[in-house]
């Protein structure tokens, strides 16, 4: 009898053991077979504070910056002059009296009718200056066999101000006398910093240094060259003063000017 309870506690034993066995490894994930992956969870990575995405580039806004930037071309008759360093060249000779043939539009655009060349020159000049950025800096020359007048011997901002004082300063003169283009041009070109000259005229060169067309030009283009400066040049109603063949070897002297300088010729109507 004692036998057969010892059998019976051993194999109650047995079974105890089994079950706890059981129980235990029942907390403990087994795949149901060997190609089960399991997925272990991960941290997700935190951004740094100072990340930026290199192809997130405001590329638009940065043209944006560009744009604000940009000075707006400079206008005389019509013509657009990309630049900020300027210096206008100006004819006040005896044929600027002569009519222009047309009516034009000053700066307060009143019509001005049967106007002279002189009129129409000093409407345009307050008209070009009125429209200059502030970025600009600029000057002006008047000449003539009178005396070649200097406005400012250094560049100036283009402020309200000094736009008044330039455009009052050239309706001051009268015209008169004959036709220095080289000295009027070299003036300008000496102002300091100057990138840019406006030459313009209703003449042909008859005085001063280099008196004639031949030797003006070179002598234009030289100088220039050597200074880095971009000469435009304007022939105002020249073939209303001049016969042909005179006319002709003035304009042609504008044009290789301009040629000979990265500049462009104008011919005023």
């Amino acid at each position: 009898m004692k036998g057969v309870l010892l059998v019976l506690m051993a194999v109650a034993l047995l079974v105890a053991g089994a079950l706890f066995s059981s129980l235990s490894a029942g907390d403990v994930f087994k795949p149901s077979s060997p190609h089960e992956r399991v997925d272990i969870p991960v941290e997700k990575p935190n951004r740094p504070t100072n990340w930026e995405d290199e192809d997130s580039d405001d590329e638009e806004g940065e043209e944006d910056d560009d744009d604000d930037d940009e000075t707006p071309p400079i206008e005389f008759f019509d013509e657009e002059i990309e630049g900020d360093k300027v210096t206008y060249v100006m004819d006040y000779t005896g044929s600027m009296k002569g009519r222009v043939g047309h009516s034009i539009t000053d700066a307060n655009g009143k019509v001005i009718g049967n106007p002279t060349k002189m009129q129409h020159i000093k409407a345009e000049f307050a008209k070009s200056v009125t429209g200059l950025s502030e970025n600009v800096k600029f000057s002006a020359v008047m000449f003539s066999s009178r005396g070649v007048k200097v406005w400012k011997r250094q560049l100036m901002d283009a402020t309200p101000q000094n736009k008044q004082s330039a455009i009052a300063w050239v309706n001051g003169f009268r015209p008169g006398g004959a036709t220095p283009i080289y000295d009027g041009f070299e003036a300008g070109a000496k102002i300091p910093g100057t990138e840019i000259v406006l030459l313009h005229t209703d003449g042909v060169q008859n005085t001063g240094r280099y008196p004639t067309p031949e030797q003006c030009g070179p002598a234009v283009i030289n100088y220039a060259n050597g200074k880095n400066i971009k000469v435009y040049t304007f022939g105002h109603c020249m073939n209303s003063y001049y016969g042909s063949s005179t006319h002709n070897r003035g304009k042609k002297m504008l044009q290789d000017i301009a040629n000979g300088t990265g500049g462009t010729f104008t011919q005023v109507n």
